[in-house]
């Protein structure tokens, strides 16, 4: 009786403000869990390491996915079918690419050690390293992290008119984006500078502290949850419109 009744009666869109600080809270609190569960290691040299680090990619998302879920049902009262079995597909897909990626490709002709770098002349070594720059930003950055969302898309594709949207969110998915930016124009003028003063390129300066807090805090919960809510929210006034 109870259930009939609440179908029955209108529902307010949900407060955008309060849906997106969960949103991004639920993001804070499940990196956070698993940064001290130590499950993000990238260090895969044998099949045991290689499973290890699948099953902690699929624990980061299966726990973001089903908190997201829930948040969502909480929300909008709506049920996202098939989100959690489509965001660990999507891992599934990335890591077992990223795997192969790294050891065929990246790993052999790309990865070089900076000390290789420090006999080449300025030019060269900025290519090379920009190179190994778009390596981490499209592997690790795409493949990792925003493939997984990109997934979920397909859970939102038949029943949301502006699903498309999620994808574009999924893209700004990465926790590499700001600071590669940065390094990546900043680097001609700092390899130059270094040369000059005899510094190696081994000490080449980090992002700033503001652009990480930034790609892993900030950006990707933010824009997915803006995304969301938009994708959400417009479905529903179709429906009170009809």
């Amino acid at each position: 009786m109870k259930k009939e009744k609440a179908k029955r009666e209108p529902r307010t869109r949900p407060n955008p403000v309060a849906f997106v600080v969960g949103w991004i809270l639920i993001w804070w609190l499940v990196l956070l869990s698993v940064l001290a569960l130590d499950f993000t290691s990238s260090y895969y040299v044998t099949l045991g390491n290689a499973l290890v680090f699948v099953l902690g990619r699929a624990v980061f998302f299966a726990a973001l996915s089903t908190l997201q879920m829930l948040w969502v049902r909480r929300h909008f009262r709506i049920q996202l079918r098939h989100w959690i079995p489509l965001s660990l597909l999507g891992v599934l897909a990335g890591t077992t690419a990223f795997m192969l990626l790294d050891w065929y490709v990246l790993g052999p002709h790309v990865s070089r050690q900076y000390s290789q770098l420090w006999v080449q002349s300025a030019p060269e070594a900025v290519r090379a390293i920009r190179l190994q720059y778009v390596e981490d930003y499209f592997a690790h950055g795409a493949l990792l992290w925003s493939l997984p969302v990109m997934f979920q898309w397909a859970a939102l594709r038949k029943e949301y008119r502006r699903h498309a949207l999620w994808l574009l969110a999924a893209l700004a998915h990465n926790p590499f984006a700001l600071g590669s930016l940065i390094l990546f124009t900043e680097l001609p003028q700092k390899v130059e500078s270094f040369r000059e003063m005899g510094i190696s390129y081994s000490y080449l300066p980090d992002p700033p502290v503001a652009a990480l807090l930034l790609d892993i805090a900030i950006i990707p919960c933010l824009l997915t949850g803006l995304a969301l809510y938009w994708i959400l929210s417009r479905r529903r006034d179709s429906d009170g419109a009809h």
